[in-house]
């Protein structure tokens, strides 16, 4: 079960990428006041999905989710750390 932090700024990032055997993804904003937009690209005009101040988004693969993207993210304004968690089919 990887973990791991990354720094996300105003220019889109990849944060996670394509990987077949995740069956689980969470994405949590550690930032307490700036929003994070997460997309499957890094297209400045793609569509994306907002991770709010503390809260997460989380992909089940049991549920019918995709857990197996790539995913960009950037914040609406300021920095703020993101913290991805994997689980994968053993």
């Amino acid at each position: 079960m990887p973990i791991y932090n990354i720094l996300v700024t105003t220019e889109k990032r990849k944060i996670v990428n394509y990987n077949a055997k995740r069956t689980v993804l969470v994405i949590r904003n550690r930032s307490a006041t700036n929003n994070v937009e997460i997309s499957e690209t890094p297209l400045p005009d793609a569509p994306y999905f907002m991770v709010l101040p503390n809260q997460a988004y989380t992909f089940i693969k049991a549920l019918g989710d995709d857990t197996t993207l790539e995913l960009w993210a950037k914040t609406t304004e300021g920095e703020a750390v993101v913290e991805i968690v994997e689980f994968y089919e053993k």
